[in-house]
């Protein structure tokens, strides 16, 4: 193990309320932490989950920025189409099946980009 990557986190969710320095981690691309969630019936609970790390939405918008997508506006939308979905789509497949609503923050700002 690595002196500076291993650390003992404190899990807080609805059961475990204590308060702690450290929190939250990053691992894989995700970011663990406490988050706001629904339970069966409905009702809101705090429960410690992962989301897409805010580091991977930067690397995936960076990754977007250098296609310089504004500058392309003679461009066809199939040629764009076609050199952007392969990232979106491993992006989205990687990420989206824990805390959707994370992915979409990038997914709107992906859409701001081509329709601007």
């Amino acid at each position: 193990m690595h002196p500076t990557k291993t650390k003992i986190i404190y899990c807080q969710d609805k059961d475990r309320v204590a308060d702690f320095s450290e929190i939250k981690f990053e691992f894989l691309g995700y970011e663990f932490r406490k988050r706001m969630m629904k339970n069966r019936y409905r009702k809101p609970i705090l429960n410690f989950t992962p989301a897409v790390s805010p580091n991977s939405q930067k690397k995936f918008r960076n990754s977007i920025r250098e296609l310089r997508l504004p500058s392309r506006s003679g461009t066809l939308l199939s040629m764009i189409a076609e050199e952007i979905n392969p990232k979106v789509r491993g992006w989205l497949n990687y990420f989206k099946k824990y805390n959707p609503s994370q992915v979409k923050q990038s997914m709107n700002w992906l859409k701001r980009i081509l329709v601007d």
